[in-house]
């Protein structure tokens, strides 16, 4: 039995979705239960009830899950510290970031410290908030700028949190709220939705922002994103969510932004773990930490 296994099974066990858990893993969900069914095979019991509607852990499965955790864990710390040292012996700081953070004056501010302080060679990464952070866990990115998920920000890593936005409606300008100066998020409920990609941030924060509002958001048009999104907008009877300095940037003269309330807030952060950080890596937090911004938040977890 690999950890990979162990690890498809721990993920099913906390997911208790197939679907779920194989988009997490980047499989199937016959590969998935193939996997787990040759798992429970080897190991001589049941470790799911297939017996109920819904996907319960046997006792024996609950007796084994604390254990697949504890070698998962293992087996992830044991491949940080592989990761790590190896980029330590090419002298190459690895910084990841995604599209969003360039609204908040990262890519500016980073540009003026390289420029000045050439201690080692820099190797930029754009890619996905979560695949900044698993990047940063598994010690194959020293640091990473992204926006952070207000309902589930990263664990496990430092963060320096160095520009905070708040949610806005995007509103086509001859909408009835489109003249108010704030409205009540649960006000856009039955309206049809414009957003980018529905399982990705951002869009995936403003879905689940419209359920804590108490209403599924009916999503006419995906994948849109910057210009596109307000120009769909402004063309159609769609609202959508975004948040305000990009709101800002690409806002047209068909179209008009509403503050949302209660305030829905969110921060751009450098993520990474300290006792990685080389000397160079740690100068550029202190960089970013002496900035206003970066000195109010600096102590928040």
């Amino acid at each position: 039995m690999t950890v990979e296994q162990m690890r498809e099974f721990v993920t099913l066990a906390e997911e208790r979705n197939y679907l779920v858990a194989a988009d997490m893993l980047y499989s199937t969900q016959a590969t998935l239960s193939r996997h787990i069914m040759a798992m429970e095979g080897e190991l001589g019991f049941a470790l799911f009830n297939r017996s109920t509607k819904k996907i319960e852990l046997t006792q024996e499965g609950g007796r084994f899950l604390v254990y697949a955790r504890r070698a998962v864990k293992l087996m992830d710390d044991c491949m940080a510290e592989l990761n790590w040292a190896k980029r330590s012996m090419s002298h190459t700081l690895t910084v990841g970031y995604n599209a969003l953070v360039t609204f908040y004056g990262f890519t500016e501010r980073l540009t003026r410290f390289l420029s000045a302080n050439t201690q080692e060679p820099v190797k930029m990464v754009e890619d996905d908030t979560d695949v900044l952070i698993r990047d940063c866990l598994n010690g194959s990115c020293d640091l990473a700028f992204l926006q952070e998920d207000p309902f589930s920000p990263p664990e496990g890593l430092d963060r320096l949190r160095i520009a905070s936005d708040t949610l806005v409606a995007v509103l086509p300008s001859g909408h009835p709220l489109a003249s108010r100066e704030s409205l009540a998020l649960s006000e856009l409920a039955g309206e049809d939705f414009a957003f980018g990609i529905e399982d990705k941030a951002p869009a995936s924060v403003f879905i689940e922002a419209c359920r804590r509002a108490g209403f599924n958001p009916h999503v006419v048009r995906g994948g849109l994103v910057g210009p596109s999104l307000f120009g769909w907008i402004g063309s159609s009877d769609c609202v959508g969510l975004e948040w305000k300095e990009p709101a800002k940037r690409h806002l047209n003269s068909r179209t008009a932004i509403v503050d949302i309330s209660p305030t829905l807030r969110s921060f751009t952060s450098i993520v990474f773990r300290s006792e990685r950080l080389s000397p160079f890596g740690r100068s550029i937090i202190d960089f970013f930490g002496s900035t206003a911004i970066g000195k109010e938040y600096r102590n928040e977890v």
